[in-house]
């Protein structure tokens, strides 16, 4: 009986053990990738990006995801716990305890036992094994495995994933304009601007000898700004 509540005591330990890294790999995992989205996205605001800034973003992103990604791989292969690891570990969380839970363990096996090979040491195993027993029933496999390290990234998570929900919702035309620049570097896509330049092209075309006079038509959208500066560079060298 006693062994076979320590397994299951080990058995729940590992479980949460398993469920806790999942956790913590998912909630950094989502914090990385929402800070690097966002910077991707500032940069791009603030720089205008061309083709090949935007296939740059796209491959960071992925570069970013795909570490991440390996990092929860290498954690599942990780090393588990030995039983006796566990019931260490456990018997360290309550000073109280001392090692009952490791002695339970021992004594449990009492073939390995020298002194089981006579009555009167197997009565004294057996007394031994009555006492230790009663200390299992106190343990609590979850104790001590919620530590400030997840709950810190559990709170930075939890609070930079609704934090980019409501800027996306605030501003839904500027969210999906940098979403699909960052991911569809194929698509022309270009940032919203209060003002923006149509400009028709010149009855002589766009070369034109140096010195005179180069005219255009030019059409403008939004906030029409009180001067204009139209800088003109011709990839010539004979004009």
């Amino acid at each position: 009986m006693p062994d076979t509540r320590l397994a299951e005591i080990c058995r729940s330990f590992r479980a949460r053990i398993g469920r806790m890294l999942l956790t913590l790999s998912i909630c950094r995992g989502a914090f990385a990738l929402l800070i690097t989205l966002g910077a991707l996205i500032a940069s791009d605001y603030f720089f205008r990006f061309g083709a090949g800034g935007r296939w740059t973003m796209l491959g960071t992103f992925a570069l970013v995801a795909a570490v991440l990604a390996a990092r929860v791989r290498l954690g599942r292969g990780r090393r588990t716990w030995s039983d006796l690891e566990v019931l260490a570990y456990l018997d360290r969380l309550d000073p109280e305890f001392g090692d009952r839970l490791v002695n339970l363990h021992e004594l449990s096996r009492a073939e390995d036992v020298d002194e089981a090979a006579t009555p009167e040491g197997r009565a004294i195993l057996e007394r031994g094994l009555a006492e230790l027993s009663a200390a299992v029933a106190r343990v609590r496999p979850d104790d001590g495995l919620e530590g400030r390290y997840v709950r810190r990234w559990k709170g930075l998570a939890g609070g930079l994933a609704p934090a980019a929900l409501v800027a996306a919702l605030l501003f839904p035309g500027l969210a999906a304009i940098g979403l699909q620049r960052v991911f569809l570097p194929f698509k022309h896509v270009r940032w919203s601007s209060q003002t923006t330049l149509e400009i028709a092209e010149p009855e002589r075309g766009w070369r034109i000898p140096q010195g005179e006079d180069f005219e255009l038509t030019v059409q403008v959208l939004g906030l029409k700004p009180p001067e204009l500066e139209v800088i003109y560079r011709s990839t010539g060298t004979d004009y």
